[in-house]
C-alpha cells in the first residue's frame, strides 16, 4: 500500500516536472480588448451581416421599381408609307398614288384605382398626292398636300377585376414589405451575432479569471512547499513531508496547462465569431472587462410581452403574413370577371393648308366622342380558382408558424428568465462561499502554524477556496451569458450596447 502511494507521488513529481517547464514557455503577447471594441469589430466585419445590408439596398431599388407603375409615360412613333394605284376602267378614285408620313406622340399615366388617362396627338402628311385625272380636271391641279391632324383625350377604368388592387400597386405594396423583411433579417442576424460574441467575450474572460485562479492556488501550493521545506531544513519535519505538497504543485500545474489551453481556445473562437484574422501573431486574446454583473431579478410578464412586440424573427414571420395577404387579395381580385369602361374625345382637321389644319382643329368643327364597356371572363375560371386557393393556403401556412414561432420564442424567454434568475441566486451564494473559504484558509494555516494542522489540511482547503472561486465565476459568467440571451429574445440586445446597423451604401 505505502509503495503503491509512493509511486503516485513519483508519477505525479515527473509530471509536474514537464508540465512545469512547459507551462513556462514564453507565449505570444495576448490582445488585449473590451466587449465594446469586440462588438464593434464584428458588426463591421461579419460578412453574413454584410450581405443582408446588402438585401436591404436591393429592397429599397425594389420599391422604386416598382413605384414606376405611377409614372408618366411618353411615346411617340413616326412612319412613312408609299402606295401607287392605277383605277380600273370607268372607275373614280381620289388619287392614285401617294407618299405618307405620320407622326405620333402622347402622354399616359395611372389614376385613381387602376384607371389610365391619356393624350395622344397625331398628325398625318400626305406629300404631292397625285390625284385622278377626272378630280385633277375638276380642283385645277394633279397634286395637294393633305395635313391632318388629330388630338384624342382617352380614359379606361376597370369596373370589376382590377379596380379594388391592381397588380402594379400589389407589387409597390409587396416591394416594401420585402424591404421590411430584408430589414428585419438583417436586424436578427445582427442580434444573432452579438448575442454570440457576447457569450463567447464572456467565456473568454471565465477562461483569463480561471488561469489567475489556477496560478494563485499553485503559489500557494508552492508557498506552503517552502514552509515545509524550512521544517524540513532546521529537522523540525522529516524529509518525506513535502512529498504530499509536491505532488499538488504537480495537479495544480497541469491544471494550469488545461486552463491556459481552454483560454486559447476560447480566444480561437471569438476570433472566429468577430470575423477577426487568425495568423501568426493574431491567435490569443485577453478579455479586460471582468464578469462583475448588477444581478438584477427579470421581469417575466415586461419580458415576454417585449419579445412579443420586437423579436426580429417574428416580425419577420409577421412581414410573411402580409406578404401572403397581399397575394390573397390580388388572387381575390383575380375571380371577379372582367368589366372595363372606356371613354374618349377627339378633335381633328384635314387642310391642304398646315396652318390651317391645326386653326381647325384647336375650334370644335369637328370632333367625335365614344364610350363603351368591354366584358370578358373565362369560362369555369380554373387559373383564377387555383391562384386564390394556393394563395389562402399559404397564408394559412404562413400564420401556423407565426403561432409556432411566438411559442417557441415565448417558452425560449421563460427559460432565459429562469437561467438568469438562478444564476442570480447562485452568485449570492457562491459569494458567501468564497468569503468562508477565504476564512477557512486562513483559519487552517494558523493551525497548521501551532502544528494542530497536516498538510493535508492546508491543501484541501486552499483547494476548496479555489474552487469556491471558479464556481462564483462561472455563476457570474453564466449570469451575463443568460441576459444576452433574453436580450437578444426580447429584441433588446443591439440598443444595450450601443449598435446601430450602418444603412446599406
Amino acid at each position: 500500500m505505502r509503495m503503491a502511494k509512493l509511486s503516485v507521488v513519483l508519477a505525479a513529481l515527473v509530471l509536474g516536472a514537464a508540465g512545469y517547464g512547459h507551462a513556462q514557455e514564453p507565449q505570444a503577447q495576448a490582445k488585449q480588448l473590451r466587449l465594446s471594441e469586440t462588438l464593434a469589430i464584428a458588426v463591421r466585419q461579419s460578412p453574413t451581416l454584410a450581405q443582408f445590408t446588402l438585401d436591404v439596398a436591393v429592397a429599397d431599388a425594389r420599391i422604386t421599381e416598382a413605384s414606376g407603375f405611377r409614372d408618366f409615360v411618353l411615346d411617340g412613333s413616326v412612319n412613312w408609307l408609299s402606295s401607287r394605284s392605277k383605277p380600273a376602267q370607268g372607275q373614280f378614285v381620289f388619287d392614285q398614288g401617294r407618299d405618307q408620313v405620320t407622326v405620333e406622340t402622347g402622354v399616359s399615366k395611372i389614376v385613381g384605382e387602376g384607371g389610365q388617362l391619356a393624350l395622344r396627338l397625331e398628325g398625318e402628311f400626305n406629300p404631292n398626292v397625285k390625284l385622278s385625272d377626272e378630280l385633277a380636271a375638276i380642283v385645277g391641279r394633279s397634286e395637294v398636300n393633305y395635313y391632318s391632324p388629330r388630338l384624342t383625350l382617352s380614359f379606361k377604368q376597370p369596373l370589376l377585376r382590377g379596380l379594388s388592387i391592381d397588380q402594379a400597386r400589389a407589387g409597390q405594396d409587396l416591394a416594401r414589405v420585402g424591404r421590411d423583411a430584408a430589414v428585419l433579417q438583417q436586424e436578427l442576424t445582427a442580434s444573432n451575432t452579438v448575442r454570440d460574441v457576447v457569450q463567447a467575450y464572456w467565456d473568454l474572460s471565465y477562461s483569463v479569471e480561471e488561469l489567475e485562479i489556477r496560478k494563485q492556488s499553485l503559489a500557494l501550493a508552492r508557498e506552503q512547499l517552502r514552509m515545509v521545506q524550512a521544517g524540513i531544513d532546521v529537522g523540525k519535519l522529516a524529509p518525506s513531508a513535502s512529498a504530499e505538497v509536491e505532488a499538488t504543485i504537480a495537479l495544480r500545474d497541469e491544471e494550469v496547462l488545461v486552463a491556459e489551453q481552454a483560454l486559447s481556445e476560447r480566444a480561437l473562437e471569438l476570433r472566429r465569431l468577430a470575423g477577426m484574422e487568425i495568423g501568426p501573431g493574431e491567435v490569443m486574446l485577453e478579455a479586460t472587462d471582468r464578469p462583475e454583473p448588477v444581478a438584477v431579478e427579470p421581469d417575466l410578464d415586461r419580458a415576454l410581452a417585449s419579445a412579443m412586440e420586437r423579436n426580429p424573427q417574428l416580425l419577420a414571420v409577421r412581414t410573411q403574413v402580409r406578404s401572403a395577404s397581399i397575394e390573397v387579395e390580388v388572387a381575390e381580385n383575380g375571380l371577379l370577371p372582367q368589366l372595363d369602361f372606356s371613354a374618349s374625345g377627339s378633335k381633328f382637321a384635314n387642310s391642304t393648308e398646315v396652318g390651317d389644319a391645326f386653326t381647325d382643329l384647336l375650334s370644335t368643327k369637328s370632333y367625335s366622342v365614344q364610350a363603351g364597356l368591354t366584358f370578358s371572363t373565362p369560362l369555369g375560371r380554373h387559373q383564377a380558382k387555383g391562384s386564390f386557393g394556393a394563395a389562402r393556403n399559404t397564408l394559412r401556412k404562413v400564420r401556423m408558424t407565426e403561432a409556432d414561432i411566438r411559442a417557441q420564442i415565448a417558452v425560449a424567454v421563460v427559460r432565459a428568465a429562469n437561467l438568469v434568475r438562478s444564476s442570480k441566486k447562485r452568485i449570492e451564494v457562491l459569494t458567501k462561499s468564497t468569503e468562508l473559504a477565504e476564512i477557512n484558509l486562513n483559519t487552517e494555516k494558523a493551525r497548521y502554524d501551532v502544528g494542530r494542522a497536516t498538510n493535508f489540511d492546508v491543501l484541501k482547503r486552499q483547494e476548496e477556496l479555489a474552487q469556491a472561486q471558479l464556481r462564483q465565476a462561472r455563476a457570474k459568467t453564466d449570469y451575463l451569458k443568460a441576459v444576452a440571451v433574453l436580450e437578444a429574445l426580447t429584441g433588446e440586445i443591439l440598443p444595450r450596447h450601443g449598435i446601430q446597423l450602418a444603412p446599406a451604401s
